[in-house]
């Protein structure tokens, strides 16, 4: 997806940049031609003698003009896109967030259960839990670039943070876990764990994998650099959801009978805290975790619970029974998968409202989100004084750092006050507002997208 589009033709920055430089139009709505126009009267009445003075005014003019066309704003279209996979529909819905309709619907195979996309946002892994397989999808495209075949009863799929390796749950009761090598995307190792194993999450940072194991009543801890099984933990009964907090302090693992989540310690791999619901079937943390959010079947509700007390402060009523949840990348948006209702309930989180009811296919199991680039690193500006012989200006400069995490970067949004004022591909890792006034505080934020539309959330400061 390209990121500039003018007259409803998608361009990339070469070709926007060289419409703009030809299309005298756009140039006189930047009033810069009428600058230079205007200056040719003046030079005409001027004696010779004045001829230097005149030469640094046409000089300076010139150079607006050209910053003018180089920091001219176009049009940037952003979408950001949700996946929700269907089981009894045997697809994936494609939800635009910003609009929450459907924008697509992708087939894939039997009874798919549960999915995740690789950090770069590029392939979609999509477990079926029927075929035996995983289905290996061009985000890009929407199709589908390979079948990859796994165990009996595929159930859940957690990718590791770079992106190497896909860990895929066979739930078969002599289960175990598939582990797929993202640059093949063949199996790489097989590794045998509990009795009937469940879902699966991998640590914020990435060494460790935990597999739930339903029959056996306790929790897998896998080291990924080995894989080989470095713990075994007693939870409660039958558990199945489980999640990682985003700090990697803690796991919590919904047992489905007990029914309650287990809360353990990572540093540790002991329960220090069990936490009563009703059915919890999934679970989603903030990215600050401080608040989880709980699903519960039976009472089709989310329970929002405060992970310092370990209590739940509300619930919010949602669909028929709530499965699958998670945030938006950017956090402002809980989305909930109803599996009776066939819908998706929307959920404000800053408010715990319900925002949108999103109608998917038959039988909606899980969601997964498009990540999007990490925000710029070490934000800095000050102000500097340009001078052309008898003019001067104050210009602020800013200058970040690139954050390697998260999508990549093709580029960058620059915004002052609010209002955006520039666009710089991902190479450019400075900017100038120029003939800023004196005495003047602007608060400036420079936002990453990729090419898919994902945006970072804001690096901000103020320059005065």
């Amino acid at each position: 997806m390209k990121a500039i589009k003018k007259n409803g033709e998608i361009l990339n920055a070469v070709e926007w940049l060289v419409s703009e430089a030809d299309d005298p139009a756009a140039c006189r709505q930047c009033s810069a031609m009428q600058q230079i126009d205007d200056l040719h009267m003046q030079h005409s009445a001027i004696h010779v003698k004045d001829h230097r003075k005149m030469s640094d005014l046409l000089f300076r003019c010139l150079f607006h003009a050209l910053l003018i066309v180089l920091t001219f704003t176009p049009e940037v279209i952003f979408a950001n896109i949700g996946y929700v996979v269907n089981e009894l529909s045997n697809n994936v819905s494609v939800i635009d967030t910003s609009t929450n309709l459907i924008v697509a619907t992708i087939s894939v195979g039997d009874s798919p259960q549960d999915l995740v996309i690789t950090p770069d946002g590029r392939l979609m892994y999509v477990e079926n839990s029927i075929s035996n397989d995983v289905s290996v999808i061009d985000t890009s495209t929407n199709t589908i670039t390979v079948t990859i075949p796994v165990g009996m009863n595929p159930s859940s799929v957690a990718i590791t943070p770079d992106g190497r390796f896909v860990y895929v749950v066979n739930s078969d009761v002599a289960g175990n876990v598939s582990v797929i090598d993202t640059s093949t995307n063949t199996i790489a190792v097989t590794i045998p764990v509990g009795n009937s194993p469940s879902q699966v999450a991998i640590a914020p940072n990435g060494l460790f994998a935990y597999v739930t194991n339903f029959n056996s009543n306790d929790v897998s801890v896998i080291d990924t650099s080995t894989h080989l099984i470095t713990s075994t933990i007693p939870v409660g009964t039958s558990p199945s959801s489980i999640e990682v907090m985003p700090n990697g302090q803690f796991v919590y693992v919904a047992n489905v009978f007990s029914p309650n989540i287990s809360v353990i310690d990572t540093s540790t791999n002991l329960i220090v805290s069990t936490i009563s619901t009703i059915t919890c079937t999934g679970i989603a943390f903030t990215s600050n975790s401080q608040f989880a959010y709980a699903s519960e079947a039976l009472s089709n509700a989310v329970a929002i619970i405060d992970t310092s007390t370990k209590l739940i402060t509300s619930t919010i009523p949602v669909g028929m029974t709530p499965l699958g949840l998670a945030l938006t990348p950017d956090g402002q948006f809980v989305y909930v998968i109803n599996e009776l209702s066939n819908d998706v309930s929307v959920i404000n989180a800053s408010t715990n409202l319900i925002i949108a009811t999103v109608p998917v296919g038959i039988g909606p199991l899980a969601v997964a989100f498009m990540p999007i680039p990490s925000s710029p690193e070490h934000l800095k500006g000050h102000q500097i004084k340009n001078s052309f012989s008898i003019v001067y200006e104050l210009v602020n400069r800013l200058k970040w750092q690139a954050n390697s995490s998260g999508s990549i970067t093709i580029g960058y949004l620059i915004y002052r006050n609010g209002v955006q004022i520039a666009t710089v591909d991902a190479s450019t890792l400075e900017f100038e507002d120029h003939n800023v006034k004196r005495h003047a505080s602007n608060t400036y934020s420079v936002v990453a997208f990729d090419a898919n539309g994902g945006m970072s959330m804001p690096s901000t400061i103020t320059v005065q």
